[in-house]
């Protein structure tokens, strides 16, 4: 038997420069649920959570270290999410102000639609191809 040393999924970690900003765009955007939103003694929002089906995606104030992603820049990373309706989904995304990058596609037995959030996160959201070509 092989030994496998991760012990858990990987947590899905954003950086933004206005945490609360980007709880209410993923909301408004992409469909996530609200979920923890935690204010510094000052007030401010330095950290929040939505959530999926699958877990939670963190959302962190900038920090020596981590900021969010340069809009000037290629992107380093892309954050892919399964949806049940990819149509419906890519239609509320572009009402909401996502910049879609690719609109609906299909690749390696998905449909999928690639889009910048708000702070150029890159976003990648699918569903599977079968029978619906």
């Amino acid at each position: 038997m092989p030994h496998h040393s991760i012990t858990a999924q990987p947590v899905v970690f954003l950086v933004y420069a206005d945490v609360e900003r980007a709880y209410q765009r993923l909301i408004e955007m992409f469909d996530f649920q609200p979920g923890v939103l935690g204010r510094e003694p000052d007030g401010t929002c330095g950290y929040a959570e939505v959530s999926g089906p699958m877990g939670n995606i963190r959302l962190h104030g900038p920090r020596p270290g981590l900021s969010p992603p340069d809009p000037s820049s290629a992107p380093s990373s892309m954050t892919v999410v399964g949806v049940a309706d990819l149509t419906v989904h890519l239609e509320q995304a572009a009402a909401a102000g996502a910049e879609i990058v690719r609109p609906i596609s299909t690749l390696f037995g998905m449909r999928e639609y690639t889009a910048f959030d708000h702070e150029h996160h890159f976003w990648c959201f699918q569903e599977p191809a079968s029978g619906l070509d």
